[in-house]
């Protein structure tokens, strides 16, 4: 087994050498675990404040907006980022 000891600026830098294809398999990849670190922390947010101070439902209906618009906004700017994509 091989172990490399690299930096996310040297990942980041192997991933800009990659042709397209290869670059939109690794960003395909790596979007679920993002997404489902977002909800994690979403979820997390909530569990804490709930334990600090009494939540309602209309709360919780605006916090559940709040992380759609928030993964949606994500979706949206990562799903062709030039800046990943280095078009």
């Amino acid at each position: 087994m091989l172990t490399l000891q690299v930096s996310p600026g040297d990942v980041y830098q192997l991933v800009n050498q990659l042709d397209i294809e290869d670059k939109i398999k690794i960003f395909q990849n790596l979007k679920p675990v993002v997404i489902s670190d977002h909800w994690d922390r979403f979820l997390k947010r909530i569990d804490v404040r709930l334990k600090k101070y009494p939540i309602t439902e209309e709360e919780i209906e605006k916090e559940t907006e709040s992380a759609r618009e928030e993964i949606a906004s994500y979706r949206s700017r990562y799903q062709c980022s030039d800046k990943f994509l280095n078009r």
